[in-house]
């Protein structure tokens, strides 16, 4: 009996070195492999986001260089409002809102080749905000500076005041050109 006893404590004992010796590690292995495939996939979940922001600032850029080179294509001061009218008119079009009041108040003598503006659109509350949200998206065009949103007697419509500063690209350097492209993005 005790040949047998010493026999199974044998075997136990040489199963617990082959569970330490081989499995154990490799356990250990597989925890850090786990770990190392989790910080992995956060890494490409950041660079995705990265990549979702620069998309975004490519898009910025790329709007404010076709209101530059669609306001760059002449040097006179009234195509750069007509441009302005234009956008108005777009953003209209797609959030359904009109365009019922377009008021230059002059340049503005602290701002070089800047003219601010009284614009005011209508239409419904949901439609105007995001029209006014479209507006501030970081357009070298139109800079707004204050919106004041009252009912109208229309059902279900409101009218929306909004203060804004229209710029002369031919009058910007670049570095006042990428300021105003990244204001609102930053």
């Amino acid at each position: 009996m005790k040949a047998t006893t010493a026999g199974w404590i044998s075997l136990g004992a040489a199963a617990v070195a082959l569970y330490l010796s081989v499995f154990a590690p490799g356990e250990s292995r597989v925890r850090a492999t786990l770990a190392h495939a989790r910080d992995l996939y956060d890494l490409a979940r950041q660079n995705d986001r990265f990549r979702e922001r620069a998309a975004g600032f490519a898009a910025a850029r790329d709007r404010v260089r076709d209101e530059l080179g669609l306001l760059s294509s002449t040097g006179d001061p009234s195509h750069a409002t007509l441009a302005a009218i234009a956008l108005l008119k777009r953003v209209g079009e797609r959030r359904h809102v009109s365009l019922t009041a377009f008021t230059p108040s002059g340049l503005t003598e602290t701002r070089k080749g800047a003219s601010d503006l009284t614009i005011t659109i209508d239409g419904r509350y949901g439609d105007l905000v995001s029209a006014v949200a479209d507006l501030s998206r970081g357009d070298v065009l139109l800079q707004l500076s204050g919106v004041r949103i009252a009912a109208t007697t229309l059902q279900g419509g409101v009218d929306a005041t909004i203060q804004a500063t229209m710029y002369d690209p031919s009058t910007l350097d670049d570095s006042e050109v990428r300021r105003l492209a990244t204001a609102d993005h930053e």
